[in-house]
């Protein structure tokens, strides 16, 4: 870090994160992601409510020292269970908040949660380490707002190591997806360690996330269509990603898939300034929007849905758990369920809708990200 530090100054360095990140405003979003010490195992608390006459039931549970999950679970829906034993499937999610913030009970994300467990799927919504938290507390503690130039104007600078930071940045932010990858494959283990005290069937468990969170679930696919990971039993696959506005970070060679993924169902806006919806260079590699990996899916006749909203920018990261749950079910029970082959392009036209730009340069991404 202080050899870091050494290649930029602070305005250069905060300019550069808030670009290369491009996944979420600095002040978009509070942190609260509860982490009190527990053993793995241990239950931390427990609740339930109504919704929608279904009884949802949530108790918090320590997975891996300090991290945390929730589960949601509703018992009168077990019939809806698609396995002949009346097994549960199961929905990993995991929060946004650009690697550095947000909280895995965000109570933009509940309906999404109850809706599922009413439809007998259970829900984990986890924690994970922001590997970009310390990063971006430093420089928020240090950096003085009346001398500090706009992102524009430090932008279009040719500073000195500036590109070496950038490369910095890079692989910084890899470091930090892999850490949540890392943290998402943990939690997988956790729960197939507990699948028959809970029910689950192991065949049957799926990732979900939001912006960053959706990053890694994608990650975490890429990952494991091209290598087995250690933190997972031999030979488990997803049974399927549903992806709010997430991208792949490539830092190496082109794009490869060396066996088919899971079937995911992508959805983004195309006039998103946040997370490419397309591809954006960075100074190490590309980040492969939802359209990119729609590309390579397809090229692979690999099942999958994008749902594609015009006009729409970083707000298709929540607006899905909300307005497109029944697309969401629908998508777990052909593709999932049913193991239907299907590729499904959706668009959705709003024809009255402002104008967004559509054709983003490296400026904008750090305007949109302040």
């Amino acid at each position: 870090m202080h050899q870091f530090l050494l290649l930029c100054n602070h305005k250069t360095l905060f300019t550069a994160l808030i670009l290369l990140l491009g996944i979420g405003s600095l002040n978009a979003m509070t942190s609260n992601n509860g982490t009190s010490c527990s053993p793995a195992g241990r239950e931390v608390s427990f609740q339930q409510c109504k919704y929608d006459g279904s009884e949802i039931k949530k108790e918090t549970i320590a997975y891996d020292g300090e991290l945390l999950l929730d589960r949601y679970y509703c018992n009168d829906a077990q019939e809806k269970c698609p396995t002949v034993d009346k097994k549960s499937p199961a929905m990993i999610f995991m929060f946004g908040g650009a690697f550095y913030t947000g909280s895995r009970d965000r109570k933009d994300y509940i309906p999404y949660f109850h809706y599922l467990a009413k439809h007998g799927i259970q829900v984990f919504s986890i924690d994970y380490r922001l590997g970009l938290k310390p990063l971006v507390e430093k420089m928020q503690g240090s950096s003085n707002t009346s001398e500090q130039e706009s992102p524009a104007e430090a932008s279009n600078k040719k500073e000195p190591g500036k590109l070496a930071a950038a490369k910095m940045l890079i692989t910084l932010l890899g470091k930090s997806i892999d850490m949540a990858v890392e943290d998402l494959y943990k939690a997988t283990a956790f729960i197939i360690s507990n699948a028959e005290r809970w029910n689950i069937d192991t065949a049957l468990i799926m990732t979900s996330g939001s912006s960053a969170g959706a990053i890694t679930a994608l990650q975490a696919e890429y990952y494991l269509s091209n290598q087995a990971s250690s933190y997972l039993p031999s030979g488990f696959k997803y049974a399927g990603v549903i992806s709010f506005a997430g991208a792949i970070l490539n830092l190496k060679d082109k794009m490869r898939w060396e066996k088919s993924p899971a079937p995911m169902m992508l959805f983004h806006g195309n006039a998103d300034a946040n997370v490419p919806y397309e591809r954006i260079w960075t100074p190490m590699g590309c980040f492969n929007g939802s359209k990119y990996i729609s590309q390579q899916l397809s090229k692979m006749d690999a099942p999958h849905y994008f749902y594609t909203y015009e006009e729409a920018n970083h707000s298709i990261a929540l607006t899905p758990m909300l307005q497109n749950l029944p697309e969401i079910l629908g998508f777990i029970e052909d593709y999932v369920y049913s193991n239907k082959q299907y590729i499904t392009n959706t668009i959705v036209e709003q024809p009255f809708a402002p104008k967004l730009k559509k054709r983003l340069r490296i400026k904008d991404y750090i305007k949109a990200n302040l």
